[in-house]
């Protein structure tokens, strides 16, 4: 067996073995081998550079074939709101591409390639530091965009580290990942033209999808001063879950390696929960978001990105109500 097949079955195991059975050995001595003891109660601010594990509890069943593990992240910048950017690392340097940045010895590889927005409260023990150069490096290398083979071994190991990544995302938000696919599969039984690319994440589709005329607040409106956005209601069973808004954007600006915008949604819709991306050419990053929903103002911020992706994406927008679903 040559070593990348080995080290892609090993990595396989490691994310994907059920709770049930053998014994979760996670984190491996190669990845813990320098971590200084753990003491309980002990748990400290969470800050840039540091490596930590994620809450067993967002580990599940991505499919009725595939359970996912957490795996452990190097933090990359703590976000206002209570979150974080981080990396997930892994230690198989056989798997290793373009993307991926070694750190110290011990430490695995950071894979800037594949980054998420996490609530800090995600976060279950601290287990090291890497060097400000290191950290530096992730950042720089996180600005890129790359691409490998698609037949490679390499390539089936980033679906997986990919998967991995967005299922963490949904299972540390407040909004059952259930309850957007429910919302998704409505909006086609209400309106079979709409447009839903193939994703993971429901809400990103939703956020992706192509509305018709009579569902937008105006035709083409993507202007300098809007930005379109959609607005999921849940709970209303007889209407169509879907409407599309605008809103007024105040700035947008590249901080660093950090996009952030800021603008007030449509007072006909500024209640519930905003999610963002930003996209450039076939990619999309998640941001994390803050919104008032008395007046409407929000402020979007979205890390990794360089002057390219700022001036050639745009940011897209979801709103999603569920007020009605608690009501009941």
């Amino acid at each position: 067996m040559s070593l990348l097949r080995a080290a892609w079955r090993l990595m396989l195991t490691e994310r994907t073995l059920p709770p049930t059975g053998t014994p979760w050995p996670w984190p491996r001595k190669a990845l813990s081998v320098h971590w200084p003891e753990i003491v309980p109660g002990e748990r400290p601010q969470p800050a840039a550079g540091q490596i930590w594990s994620l809450a067993q509890r967002l580990g599940g069943w991505l499919h009725p074939g595939r359970y996912i593990h957490p795996p452990l992240v190097l933090v990359l910048e703590v976000l206002p709101g209570a979150h974080l950017w981080g990396a997930q690392l892994f230690d198989t340097p056989e798997l290793a591409g373009p993307g991926d940045v070694p750190l110290a010895p011990g430490q695995g590889l950071a894979e800037a390639w594949n980054t998420a927005i996490l609530p800090v409260q995600t976060l279950e023990q601290h287990l090291g530091d890497v060097s400000p150069g290191h950290l530096h490096a992730v950042r720089e290398a996180a600005q890129g965009e790359y691409c490998v083979p698609e037949d490679s071994g390499i390539a089936a190991f980033r679906l997986l580290e990919a998967d991995v990544a967005q299922f963490m995302v949904l299972r540390s938000r407040d909004l059952d990942a259930s309850a957007a696919e429910s919302t998704r599969r409505r909006v086609l039984r209400f309106h079979p033209g709409i447009a839903q690319p193939e994703d993971l994440d429901p809400w990103r589709a939703l956020a992706t999808a192509t509305l018709p005329p009579e569902l937008t607040a105006v035709a083409a409106a993507d202007t300098p001063e809007h930005i379109p956005y959609t607005r999921v209601l849940l709970g209303q069973a007889q209407e169509m879950p879907c409407h599309g808004f605008l809103a007024t954007q105040y700035q947008r600006r590249l901080d660093g390696d950090t996009i952030r915008i800021t603008g007030v949604l449509d007072p006909a819709a500024r209640k519930g929960t905003l999610y963002a991306w930003w996209q450039h050419k076939f990619h999309m990053r998640e941001g994390v978001c803050r919104l008032d929903p008395h007046t409407g103002m929000f402020r979007a911020d979205f890390p990794g990105h360089g002057t390219e992706s700022f001036l050639m994406g745009r940011p897209l927008l979801l709103l999603v109500d569920d007020s009605a679903s608690h009501a009941r």
